[in-house]
């Protein structure tokens, strides 16, 4: 009888010992499941607000541009101070033409 109790007694304590066990590898698969979710609406955020913000610095450069200029030059020609990767900026009035065949030739291309 006596061993007949601590057989039963070991059996429960290792039932007891693998569902512990389990449990605890369940909880941290959750946790592990969890954290990922979590990491990845992180990056999401960041990168939609990155963006916007983004969009904000240049809205405001824009912004910049239509301030009038004090010493009197046009504001197009304030563009490559804001954005280094503009080198140059070509324009014409509407009602007039390129002054260069090849810059006429390159709006007809850009429009097509």
């Amino acid at each position: 009888m006596k061993t007949t109790l601590r057989w039963g007694l070991r059996w429960s304590f290792v039932w007891l010992l693998g569902t512990a066990g389990l449990g605890l590898l369940v909880v941290r698969f959750d946790i592990a499941g969890r954290r990922e979710a979590f990491q990845a609406e992180a990056r999401t955020a960041h990168r939609l607000l990155s963006q916007r913000a983004a969009q904000h610095d240049a809205i405001l450069a824009t912004l910049v541009l239509l301030d009038p200029a004090s010493s009197g030059d046009h504001p197009w020609a304030r563009l490559p101070a804001l954005y280094p990767q503009v080198l140059q900026v070509w324009r014409r009035d509407a009602d007039s033409d390129w002054t260069e065949p090849s810059w006429a030739n390159a709006e007809a291309l850009s429009r097509a």
